[in-house]
């Protein structure tokens, strides 16, 4: 059963059926992508074997089943074009772990094309088509025209932002990667976050476990433009004591990042606390909170109030400029780990 729910009101607008177990939980983005519009959804069946997969498109508008999608070998989902014409998907490799390709099908031609995506600039120059890594968090741009998913590779130690064109029309795929400052310990790299400025030309990917923050320079409009997109600026900053205790195994960052609606202020998630910088010169303004421990946050429409999620303890409002708490909520959620998005 899928159902489609106004977010402003609350109120159901439509809901259908359609054969098959799926569902929207999961890992990242595996077992469901949605289009920018919302029009588009494409959903991967759930306990299949690792020899084939079935994967459900759906037009949320309609209200019905588009197409169903029958691969062999194991792939997962990665993004949908806004016309919902390029479904993108990840290719699951068996010679080393953590190995995929990055593919795309063409829906309405019912194809999935033959050569897998590359990064064919410098970084990559004999095109080789293997991928390592998780994705950690991503940004879409308006339109959902653009994605940009930043992966950490704990096992060789790599942070990167995988540029990916959602194109309707096939021909030719492209994509870009940009490797990300690293430090010493692999285990502080699932603290990255990723932000993306309301014009879509800069996004800023801040560690406050290795104490580092770049910007990138990026180029929303022609696909061909990723070529040119780089990091224009790097600082670091003294993190502390930067070292994941035990009771940090498990924390992962979601939507760990946040900008102030005039793009003048960057806020994110460490270890511990909060950090705040200016993205005229990336310089540190100030650190939150300094004894918590968070996963998420988000700033008002107002830019006056921060929320700070911890799912331990619910969710912190606290002064943007100042830091003051003002108060901490526990519930609905009992234990949140994000923030998706304020209403006001």
């Amino acid at each position: 059963t899928i159902s489609v729910i106004n977010t402003q009101s609350g109120s159901r607008t439509r809901t259908f059926v359609i054969p098959g177990a799926y569902s929207i939980n999961g890992t990242g983005y595996d077992s469901a992508v949605l289009s920018a519009s919302g029009q588009w959804l494409a959903l991967r069946r759930l306990g299949q074997s690792a020899t084939e997969t079935t994967i459900a498109i759906v037009d949320t508008q309609a209200g019905k089943l588009i197409r169903t999608i029958p691969l062999n070998g194991e792939y997962t989902l990665d993004a949908i074009s806004p016309g919902g014409n390029a479904l993108y998907l990840l290719q699951k490799l068996n010679d080393t772990p953590g190995h995929y390709y990055v593919r795309v099908y063409d829906v309405s031609g019912n194809t999935l094309v033959q050569s897998p995506i590359v990064d064919k600039t410098a970084l990559n120059p004999n095109g080789d088509p293997n991928m390592t890594g998780v994705g950690l968090a991503r940004q879409v741009s308006n339109g959902g025209t653009f994605a940009y998913t930043l992966y950490i590779d704990t096992r060789h130690n790599i942070a990167f932002v995988h540029e990916l064109p959602l194109n309707d029309q096939i021909n030719p795929p492209i994509a870009r990667c940009i490797d990300l400052p690293v430090g010493k310990s692999a285990d502080l790299l699932k603290y990255y976050t990723l932000a993306l400025s309301a014009d879509g030309g800069t996004l800023y990917a801040a560690n406050g476990a290795l104490g580092v923050v770049s910007s990138i320079s990026i180029t929303n409009g022609n696909p061909l433009g990723i070529f040119n997109d780089k990091i224009v600026k790097t600082t670091h900053f003294n993190p502390g004591n930067a070292s994941t205790s035990n009771g940090d195994q498990g924390r992962m960052l979601y939507n760990g990042s946040a900008l102030s609606s005039d793009q003048k202020t960057l806020y994110f998630a460490g270890i511990k606390g909060i950090w705040m910088v200016n993205t005229s010169d990336l310089s540190m303004r100030g650190h939150y909170l300094t004894r918590q421990a968070f996963t998420g946050v988000a700033l008002s429409g107002d830019n006056q109030t921060l929320y700070a999620v911890d799912p331990a303890n619910g969710i912190t409002l606290l002064s943007a400029s100042t830091g003051q708490t003002q108060k901490v909520i526990q519930g609905p959620a009992h234990t949140p780990w994000g923030i998706e998005w304020i209403t006001h």
